[in-house]
């Protein structure tokens, strides 16, 4: 059979010119050219015919604002054509068949043609349906629509927002407000609200001006708000008040309130300092801050020649306008200090494209104007094959990605599977994610950029920039621009939503404070904090905005070999703390290679920094959003800045923990150092007999002021600028406690939460390697001292010889108790102290097992000084804290901040270094907390899992440098690349074989019976009591025991897998991580422990049940629960006897009970304490908050 088809001269040439003017990038229509050409080679081996490709002109009229498409369909009619308007996409497609039929030289000539066409064309945002107009004439379809739609002007936030009253919150402060609000509509929200000045003198409500406010769009978030009613305010007259800004009217302020006896008229309010209990900002240190260094450092020279006065803490400064920076930097002498200065003034004037810009300007112009559609994969089938394959490889070497290419092609040799490296070079076209590198020095001293950039040798080693030999770098670092990611993560709908989580958690807390009186109940993200508040309130941060936290830590890549690096990420905060942790989230930003510590961090920091200033001062990153199908303008809030103790002084330029003003949230608490000692320690008591200029100030209070330091921060760096000479230099830091400008003061003030405010607390290194090592160095002796007070008088120095062997062995042999998801579980800290005990281990230590462990080794009442704080730890661990428990932790570190001094400390002059700054920054944690949200939230354990599986992925043991950077590039590549197409990453979870989905988080996991068994009598009689307590209860004889099937294990809401005895007594403990103890919480609301026997399911007045069979322990010791403040929780294991019979959904969580014996219990009685793994909630029990109270 002959194949034929009609002849098209122009066909070929038509093909060239339409793929060369594409609109799709190189490597696309290299890819389409691929496919294609596949295609038509199967297409001829068939028959096929080519494809029906018609014509199409484009033409816009800028002066009708309207934009023509014509489109050459010959034989084509008006019911072939298809128009449809799609999430601003219009479609036209039409689909052709014709036949014709002839004699012609004595054969039967037949052609038939089919075609099928389809094009798509992007419209403007708010083009309608009616707006687009169509018309047919002969073979020609014409279309028309508008260019472009007028947008909605940018709202303002009218200046008197400023002067509204607003309440207070998180602990209570005066003058207070009530806010009387009623509901109208089935929200449940407050649709109009009147604030009342309330006379706590006389204790009555004494009416003042009224603020009427109407709050009614918080019904919803703002996304889909379909009203906008407007403000009835005192001496308003204009009804034009945006909806958002009846919102953030009535956002609280923590600066500001009524003054009580001032006089107000309609309209403008008197405002005044307030000072509440609990807002001072929060500390921590790092592990290798905590020790004894002989050698002083920066900022702890105690000299005799005086600097003259540093400018005092004033609160009335506050009102005075603050000293420009332009105005301070002119005044700098010092080499070093302008260095710095020019760092600053670089990011202040950055721009896309500008000298310290190395991205090209393609890169450039993607960032100004990113595709406007998500990225169709489905349409390069050979392009999905390649990703897959990579993504399958991307953790093994290139040699496993080319064996499994060979052998596709081997088996499918027309299809087109790029290279690696072509699949890597597509990756960052179709991403746009790629990294920028700059030379650094060979000593890793510092980066070449700002202004050391056009330098050729380093200036604080001498090395050259450049190998003589080749004229290449000697040495590079990579920085990984967040721009491109973030406008990648939003190119799909499912990405993009996740984006939403911000502004739906800062309209449930707004809502939250309003129904509140201004007050939470409940702090569990950084969004509930005071800062972030006030920033949304004075309109800094808006709907559109994304905001962000950079982190920075210092890793050892091998433990036996010289490979530090310095590593730092970016967390993207908008989206979900369930998700924002995790690597698919968070993004590496730079790498700073070893093997030495970098002595200028600034110079590192510099292209990330500059990149989101320089997209700061273009108006925002551009964004199209893939949810909302907008383009917009998104401006990058960074909100915080986190770091160990020694990163922390290279990012906010105090002086670190050893100055005069060592905190590092720059509190006004001077510290005291020993005759003839330059490092000073925060002792708040002054030692007995002790004079030393300049130090031996009196008592101070140990509750902190909460007034912000960000006004004095600017007059204290303007006095230390003037130094006019090295000597006046030194002797200015002491005073100051500031070493140089930190350089995030080139960010907009409107972009970043404040400085020193932005420079967040990190608990934990404060609560394990911190505290855990000057705690236990107390308790084994070991502490330096004097000649004159040997540890043999400690009364607290009891972890010495058997005592301390026994204790190590008591921590490991806990081990085959804690459950899997415990995580590492603690070593014999007697032999693995300075083996590099983990964070981890601390922290199950010193809050899990300590207080158990420690019960009657160390004397009262240092016992019960230790239980105070961790008690007040295990509250600051959690990602949800209530208020009261803020309150209470609060006034536990006080109490154990002040009874430490008084105990350990004792005003001794020779026990002045007991008194570190990790012991003064517990004042600050739970001020922190209302400020910046919980601490976990803004914690180094991210810092920590980044450079743990970072490390794990390195390949090359030669250059770990090198192929660190290019481990942290890919990663942020494939997280770009997943997000913009989901399908491309992995699945998502779900439940094994034969598992049964309960709801709510909870789901029975096999192993299961394969038949029936009779229950036990004991679970029978159990069975009995819980259907006799329910409405499910029915006649049954005392004898009756049901057969049933067991289930071993239950998946709980919070990730945890509980398990039975009947599967975990199957193996020996040396094998096992028990998870058979739960937590449940009975009908009254009352907290339990249990094992758990096994689960079941049963059926009742068809009502599908699934129980848990549980031996439920005693109630806790009261006496041993009253000495420990409730941390040494201590049940007795009543086995068969004390049965029971649960729904499931009453298990909150997995715990560890472990076994111990102590000589108040006698003989023959198994006791067992509680672990609860840190982060959960602490848990209550009836009774208990008379004990801690």
């Amino acid at each position: 059979m002959s194949i034929v088809s009609s002849y098209e001269p122009f066909y070929d040439i038509d093909r060239f010119l339409e793929e060369a003017l594409s609109p799709l990038e190189f490597s696309q229509r290299q890819l389409a050219m691929q496919s294609n050409m596949n295609m038509a080679n199967r297409q001829s081996q068939s028959g096929a015919m080519r494809m029906f490709r018609p014509r199409m002109d484009l033409h816009e009229d800028s002066a009708k604002n309207q934009v023509t498409a014509m489109f050459e369909l010959p034989g084509a009619s008006k019911e072939d054509i298809k128009l449809e308007l799609q999430n601003g996409k219009l479609v036209v497609s039409a689909e052709i068949k014709t036949s014709n039929d002839r004699d012609e030289g004595g054969y039967v000539v037949c052609e038939r043609r089919f075609g099928r066409f389809s094009r798509t064309l992007q419209v403007s945002p708010g083009v309608k349906d009616q707006d687009i107009k169509a018309s047919m004439k002969n073979g020609v379809l014409t279309v028309t629509f508008p260019k472009s739609t007028p947008e909605a002007a940018a709202r303002k936030i009218p200046s008197w927002l400023t002067r509204l009253p607003a309440p207070l919150y998180g602990v209570a402060a005066t003058p207070r407000y009530e806010i009387q609000i009623s509901f109208t509509d089935r929200f449940e929200v407050p649709q109009h609200a009147k604030f009342r000045k309330l006379d706590e003198a006389a204790g009555s409500l004494e009416t003042a001006n009224t603020l009427d406010a109407d709050v009614s769009a918080i019904s919803s978030p703002p996304e889909v708000v379909q009203r906008s009613q407007h403000n009835d305010l005192p001496g308003r007259t204009s009804p034009d008040v945006p909806i958002q800004s009846s919102i953030i009217a009535l956002l609280p302020s923590s600066s500001h309130a009524l003054t009580p006896d001032s006089p107000t008229t309609p309209g403008s309010f008197a405002v005044e300092s307030e000072t509440p209990d609990l807002a001072t900002p929060q500390g921590d240190l790092s592990r290798i801050e905590e020790s004894e260094d002989s050698n002083p450092d920066p900022g702890c020279l105690d000299l005799d020649a005086s600097a003259g006065p540093a400018p005092l803490e004033d609160s009335t400064q506050e009102a005075q306008a603050s000293p420009s920076l332009e105005s301070i930097f002119e005044n700098a002498c010092l080499e070093d200090m302008i260095i710095t200065i020019e760092f600053v003034r670089a990011l202040q004037s950055a721009k896309l494209g500008d000298a310290h810009c190395k991205l090209g300007p393609d890169a450039i112009e993607r960032l100004r104007n990113p595709p406007t559609a998500p990225f169709d994969i489905t349409s390069f089938p050979d392009l999905r094959l390649g990703l897959d394959l990579f993504l399958a490889n991307k953790n093994s070497s290139i040699e496993s990605f080319n064996s499994n290419r060979t052998a596709i092609l081997r088996r499918h040799p027309l299809d087109y599977i790029p290279s690696y490296e072509q699949m890597k070079r597509l990756i960052t076209e179709i991403t746009g994610v790629d990294s920028v590198t700059h030379p650094m020095c060979k000593n890793s001293c510092l980066a070449f950029t700002g202004p050391f950039a056009n330098l050729d040798h380093c200036p604080k080693c001498d090395e050259p920039k450049l190998c003589p030999i080749t004229k290449k770098p000697q040495q590079e670092f990579h920085s990984i621009l967040i721009g491109p990611i973030l406008q990648a993560m939003r190119r799909d709908v499912s990405s993009a939503k996740k984006f939403l989580y911000r502004i739906h958690k800062t309209w449930e807390v707004i809502r939250k404070l309003l129904v509140n009186s201004g007050n939470l109940s409940v702090y569990d993200d950084f969004f509930c904090g005071s800062d972030y508040l006030e920033k949304v309130r004075d309109g800094k941060i808006t709907d559109d905005d994304m905001v962000l936290m950079l982190s920075i830590d210092g890793a050892q890549l091998y433990a036996h070999k010289a490979s530090d690096c310095w590593i730092f990420i970016l967390i993207i905060m908008d989206i979900s703390p369930d998700e924002r942790y995790t690597k698919h989230i968070v993004i590496p930003g730079g790498f700073i290679p070893g093997p030495n510590k970098p002595k200028v961090v600034d110079s590192y920091l510099f292209p990330c920094l500059h990149h989101i200033c320089a997209l700061q001062n273009e108006g925002g990153l551009v964004i199209w959003d893939a949810f909302r199908n907008q383009r917009f303008h998104s401006q990058l809030f960074l909100a915080l800045n986190t770091a160990d103790g020694p990163a922390m002084a290279y990012l906010n330029g105090l002086v670190g923990h050893h100055g005069k003003f060592g905190c590092r949230l720059y509190c006004p608490v001077p510290g005291r150092h020993k005759p003839n000692g330059s490092h000073y320690y925060p002792a708040l008591l002054k030692p007995l007999n002790y004079v030393m200029p300049g130090c031996d100030h009196d008592d101070l209070p140990f509750s902190l002021s909460a007034n912000s330091p960000s006004h004095m921060y600017l007059s204290k760096l303007e006095f230390l600028i003037r130094s006019p000479n090295e000597t006046q230099y030194k002797k200015r830091r002491l005073e100051t406690g500031i070493t140089k400008p930190t350089i995030f003061l080139g960010f907009n003030p409107d972009r970043i939460l404040g400085i020193p405010g932005c420079f967040g607390s990190d608990i934990m290194h404060l609560g394990t390697f911190n505290l855990a090592d000057l705690l236990v160095s107390l308790w084994r002796g070991v502490m330096d001292h004097d000649i004159d007070d040997p540890p043999s008088s400690w009364p607290w120095a009891v972890l010495t010889g058997d005592i301390w062997e026994t204790h190590g062995k008591d921590v490991a042999s806990a081990t085959p108790f804690l459950p899997g998801s415990f995580d590492r579980p603690p070593r014999n800290i007697a032999e693995k102290i300075n083996s590099g005990y983990k964070a981890w281990e601390w922290l199950l230590y010193l809050y899990g097992m300590a207080p158990a462990l420690l019960y009657g080794i160390l004397p009262e009442p240092y016992y019960s000084h230790f239980c105070m704080l961790v008690w007040g730890m295990r509250i600051m661990q959690q990602h949800h804290i209530c208020s009261d428990d803020l309150k209470i932790a609060g006034s536990f570190f006080e109490s154990f901040v002040q009874k430490f001094e008084t105990l350990y400390y004792q005003r001794k002059v020779g026990r002045l270094h007991f008194c570190r700054q990790s012991i003064h920054a517990l004042l600050h944690l739970a001020p922190e907390a209302t400020r910046i949200g919980p601490p976990i939230c803004s914690s180094q354990w991210t810092m920590e899992r980044t450079i743990g599986n970072l490390g794990e992925e390195i390949r090359q043991p030669s250059n770990p440098y090198a192929n660190l950077s290019q481990r942290g590039l890919l990663r942020s590549q494939v997280n770009a690349l997943t997000a913009m197409i989901p399908e491309l990453g992995p699945p998502a979870p779900s439940l094994p074989r034969g598992a049964i989905d309960l709801g709510e988080g909870y789901a029975l996991l096999r192993a299961q019976d394969r038949y029936g068994r009779l229950m036990q009598p004991q679970e029978a009689t159990a069975l009995l009591r819980y259907l006799g307590s329910t409405a499910l209860s029915g006649s049954r004889s005392v004898t009756w025991s049901p057969k049933i099937i067991r289930w071993a294990r239950l998946r709980l809401p919070n990730g945890q897998v509980a398990r039975s005895r009947w599967k975990e007594s199957l193996k020996p403990l040396r094998k096992l991580r028990t998870a058979r103890n739960v937590k449940f919480i009975d009908n009254v609301g009352i907290t339990h422990f249990g094992e758990v026997l096994y689960y079941f399911r049963c059926r009742r007045q068809d009502t599908l049940l699934t129980l848990a069979v549980l031996s439920v322990y005693s109630e806790p010791d009261p006496e041993l629960l009253a000495a420990s403040h409730g941390t040494f929780i201590s049940c007795r294991y009543l086995g068969d006897s004390s049965t029971q019979v649960i729904d499931v959904r009453h298990i909150k969580a997995v715990v560890a009970m472990v076994p111990h014996t102590l000589e108040k219990h006698g003989d023959g009685e198994e006791h067992r304490y509680l672990i609860e793994r840190p982060g959960l909630d602490v848990v209550r029990l009836g009774g208990f908050e008379d004990v801690i109270q």
